[in-house]
């Protein structure tokens, strides 16, 4: 009997020594882990003041760039109103919605419709009369060869303002 209490309390004693080790190992291991989470705490709390930082950065550098393009536009007024002493501004021929385009005033709108007519021409297909009516859009480099003398050289300005008065009446 006295062996059989001795194997057990021995068994005892490992399992509770094991039991121990396990503890301790898991103790170290969750002692690691606050530190890591404490440290990844810090390095969070720096980056959110970093982006603070940044943004009030960011707000001051809007701030200055709206600054500078307000100075830079009344400098243009100012030498505008010099150079063109009598031109008003208050005047009807001062358009804030008007744009210089290829050296001549514009409205915004017709500026944006040329770029567009521009970009692209439309060149009616004519080789088959069964697809009488398609369109195709083409670049300019294509639709017009500049080494070809026999084909007709287009006038993309003249195109353009075709193309702008047939959309201002179309528009109205």
């Amino acid at each position: 009997m006295v062996d059989e209490d001795n194997t057990k309390m021995v068994e005892e004693l490992a399992s509770l020594h094991k039991k121990y080790d396990d503890d301790k190992q898991a103790w170290n291991k969750e002692k690691k882990l606050k530190k890591e989470i404490d440290t990844l705490k810090k390095d969070v709390a720096e980056e959110k003041e970093a982006r603070a930082r940044l943004e009030a950065d960011l707000v001051g550098l809007q701030k200055y760039i709206i600054i500078e393009h307000t100075n830079e536009f009344r400098k243009v007024i100012r030498m505008a109103k010099f150079l063109y002493q009598e031109v008003s501004f208050t005047d009807a021929i001062f358009n804030v919605n008007k744009d210089i385009f290829e050296v001549r005033m514009m409205d915004v709108d017709e500026i944006v419709a040329a770029i567009a007519i521009k970009k692209t021409i439309m060149v009616e297909d004519v080789v088959d009369d069964a697809f009488k009516g398609e369109t195709a859009k083409v670049s300019p480099s294509i639709a017009i060869d500049p080494m070809n003398e026999d084909e007709e050289n287009v006038n993309l300005e003249d195109e353009v303002e075709q193309q702008i008065k047939i959309c201002s009446t179309e528009t109205t």
